[in-house]
């Protein structure tokens, strides 16, 4: 197994931001680092789309100035990073979660022309790099093979079961983006909104969630029929009576 700081040791690159997040590439395209956004860039996320975080009901709801809702959004991906270290190391692709360890100093970290990253003032999330759901139903699609697109649709149900035979609900449920193929096998690239929620999964489940969300529109939009399969796989597998069953059988 390749060592923390021997993984840490290659240059990076940054990949991509989300809402409380930034996203960086290794140099030999093996892995993804992840730090926590600043609670200014968090703010400033959603200023670019216009909006304070106080406009948001659901920001809103976690109450005070919109730098104290910056540190709640902070330190609720954080605990969603340790429970997916807790519980789904494997299903994430999860190599490390790194915290500062005064006994144990890790290099300064080449961001490729982005501010420095110091592990040893910040947490530090690695995964294993993917290939993204959108491009692995773009490349099958693109090659007239419908078998392999609908084995990524089997796939990202099979992937949300396992989650919510945990009692993991993973909020976003945008699979298009948020999971991917990384050696093989279909892992959870979006760990920062993870609840251990029985009461969530169930409105998911009851409400069909997933198949309202950016991801379902993208391929609806993209593949309708691969859509309509994607709603009978939710019909059968993802429903509130599906995952009834699934617990009752988890007790047993």
């Amino acid at each position: 197994m390749i060592s923390l700081p021997t993984i840490l040791a290659q240059p990076y690159r940054h990949l991509a931001r989300g809402g409380s997040v930034q996203v960086y590439a290794s140099a030999d395209g093996r892995y993804v680092l992840k730090t926590l956004a600043s609670a200014a860039d968090i703010i400033a996320w959603h200023a670019s789309d216009g909006h304070a975080l106080t406009d948001l009901s659901w920001a809103r709801s976690l109450g005070g100035s919109d730098a104290e809702i910056a540190a709640q959004i902070r330190a609720a991906t954080l605990a969603s990073f340790r429970l997916a270290e807790r519980y789904l190391r494997h299903e994430s692709g999860l190599v490390a979660l790194h915290f500062p360890n005064p006994h144990k100093h890790l290099p300064i970290i080449d961001s490729g022309g982005a501010a420095a990253i110091d592990p040893n003032r910040e947490p530090l999330v690695v995964q294993h790099r993917a290939e993204r759901v959108d491009a692995a139903l773009m490349r099958h699609q693109a090659a007239g093979d419908g078998p392999a697109a609908r084995r990524v649709i089997d796939d990202v149900v099979t992937l949300v079961r396992q989650l919510w035979a945990l009692g993991i609900a993973e909020q976003t449920l945008n699979f298009h983006n948020n999971y991917g193929y990384a050696k093989g096998r279909l892992i959870l690239l979006d760990i920062g909104d993870l609840r251990l929620s029985r009461d969530i999964i169930m409105a998911h489940a009851s409400q069909q969630k997933i198949l309202h969300k950016k991801s379902a529109i993208w391929l609806r939009r993209h593949d309708p029929d691969l859509a309509d399969y994607l709603a009978r796989r939710v019909g059968q597998d993802l429903s509130a009576e599906a995952v009834a069953i699934l617990w009752q059988n988890a007790a047993h």
